[in-house]
């Protein structure tokens, strides 16, 4: 992989350098943070991932080469089964392009279920059912059980059900218009099916992109309508030659037609995400909204009778869950070094430093789609009052105080409903307190405040009394 990332170097500039390694080695370092962000915020990041798509046009790619080589002879056509020679050399292919991009976890996914839908080409079998997406999660569940509450698992798999669902009734439809129809009819049904596809699939994985990332990209399928096709029909068509043509050193050609093409989709991605505003960030739902949304979306792709549609009550009722679940008022990281507060609407974020653990501030801040981050000393005088030892602040009702020297203890917990300390608090307080040996125990705090004591989360709390959990 190393020295086809070295020669895809030679042969292209960057950005499409770092693109055509990805999807011919699955090393993405070459991708630089703008262009990721681009395709992102178009929908696109996707293709960056080796899964499903790109298993499926290597697989296919084979099997309709394959078949097309063996129908060119008539008697072997009619007298040996071709279609099943086919998805034998399919099935090959699949694994041997897992295996050169270094069989990541949704290449391995994509491969077990391309294998399971050619082995029902081999078995003679109806290759695309609901019954075989659940033997592939069952077959990844019993390999890696943690996958389940994965992202890439969730959404893989809520994509397939969506897509499966989805053609299980628009096929017949479809199969009905497209005979007796020319290649204009043909390529209108193709591109209708790329767009039905991508918002299938957008829509499917949408709970969990917000759950899981806080942003659903606006401008996916007007991008994946125009990036899809090319990927298909040229960019990896000419990568597969690229592994050809790589053992006799003759790959220039091939990589260079390759680049124009991922230059294209750049391009692509770059006027979508423009167009379109880039990716939009919500409020993400809750763990039991996500729960209703999950069960709402089975209940109506799998029956296929009429009450398929009460599935809409639950999905109504996930959806509902993000503007019925209270934000914290207070978040307090796992050092005690960063506190944040959530106020407002549009909502924002409050921090006591716009400097300090910035990762734990992003997250907070993407997780809470707080639209702006503020510092605690940009407040109103009235609202806070800070000097060397801490501040005193007036929030939701409540009087905080937020300790940075042992020194404020005394008058602060005299003054305070609730004391932050970002050092050990020995003495005895009126406030209720998080200190710093409080958060080295339980992990990051999540306060709500109210007209009674405040409720408080942690981080340990979730995690559970196990042995791997770092909060104890």
């Amino acid at each position: 992989r190393a020295d086809m990332v070295a020669r895809i170097d030679q042969a292209l500039d960057p950005p499409a350098a770092g693109f055509a390694a990805a999807l011919l080695t699955g090393q993405r370092g070459g991708v630089d943070d703008a262009t990721y962000e681009v395709l992102r915020d178009a929908g696109l990041a996707h293709l960056l991932a080796i899964s499903g798509l790109h298993v499926g046009l290597v697989a296919g790619g084979v099997f309709v080469l394959v078949r097309l080589l063996g129908s060119l002879n008539e008697r072997l056509a009619v007298t040996r089964p071709i279609k099943k020679w086919a998805a034998v050399a399919a099935l090959l292919s699949a694994v041997a392009y897992m295996l050169v991009v270094g069989a990541p976890v949704p290449t391995q996914r994509a491969v077990l279920m391309t294998g399971l839908v050619l082995l029902g080409v081999l078995a003679d079998r109806e290759a695309l059912s609901m019954r075989l997406v659940a033997w592939a999660a069952l077959v990844v569940l019993v390999l890696a059980p943690d996958s389940v509450v994965s992202a890439s698992f969730q959404m893989s798999f809520a994509a397939v059900v969506g897509l499966v669902a989805a053609y299980e009734w628009l096929a017949p439809r479809m199969g009905r218009w497209r005979r007796g129809g020319g290649m204009a009819r043909a390529v209108l049904l193709y591109l209708a099916g790329v767009l039905v596809s991508t918002a299938v699939a957008g829509l499917a994985t949408a709970p969990f992109s917000l759950f899981h990332f806080q942003a659903v990209a606006t401008a996916g399928a007007l991008a994946n309508l125009l990036a899809v096709p090319l990927t298909a029909f040229w960019i990896m068509p000419f990568g597969m030659a690229a592994y050809l043509a790589m053992p006799l050193g003759v790959e220039e050609g091939p990589l260079y037609l390759m680049g124009l093409g991922v230059s294209a989709l750049v391009w692509i991605a770059g006027e979508a995400a423009q167009l379109a505003g880039g990716s939009a960030r919500f409020a993400p739902p809750p763990a039991w909204g996500l729960a209703l949304l999950s069960l709402g979306g089975l209940w109506l792709c799998l029956w296929r009778r009429p009450w398929r549609l009460w599935g809409c009550l639950a999905v109504a009722a996930g959806l509902a869950s993000s503007a019925i679940e209270r934000p914290p008022d207070l978040l307090v990281s796992d050092t005690a070094d960063l506190t944040g507060l959530i106020e407002g609407e549009p909502r924002h974020l409050v921090l006591t430093s716009l400097n300090r653990e910035r990762f734990a501030a992003r997250a907070w801040a993407d997780r809470f789609a707080a639209g702006a981050v503020v510092a605690l000393a940009d407040l109103p005088e009235d609202r806070q009052r800070c000097d060397g030892l801490g501040c005193i602040v007036h929030h939701a009702g409540t009087t905080l105080a937020l300790v940075a020297d042992p020194r404020a203890l005394d008058e602060d917990c005299a003054a305070a409903d609730l004391l932050v300390a970002e050092v050990p608090v020995f003495q005895p307080c009126a406030a209720v307190v998080i200190d710093r040996f409080d958060v080295w125990r339980h992990g990051a705090h999540a306060v709500w405040l109210g007209d009674g004591p405040p409720r408080i989360e942690t981080v340990a709390e979730h995690e559970g009394d196990r042995p791997w959990a770092l909060t104890r």
